[in-house]
């Protein structure tokens, strides 16, 4: 059986996510060239801070919408 590889995230999500016990996730895919140089592989440093920087907002986001939290 093949899993996408190398993305193997939807399996992980389907193994531990649980909704009917509030075990939620989400698999959020980010395109390559938003931070990295496609032929080089380097990372661009501007791009990647912009990237991290919405990144750590959504996780904000995320945990200020948590239900567990709001009770």
């Amino acid at each position: 059986m093949s899993y996408n590889p190398p993305y193997k995230g939807v399996e992980l999500v389907r193994r531990h996510g649980d909704p009917a016990v509030q075990q939620h996730n989400i698999q959020p895919k980010i395109n390559r060239r938003l931070y990295m140089d496609k032929v080089t592989l380097e990372i661009g440093a501007p791009a990647f801070h912009r990237l991290s920087a919405n990144l750590r907002l959504l996780v904000e986001r995320l945990l200020a919408t948590d239900p567990r939290r709001l009770g």
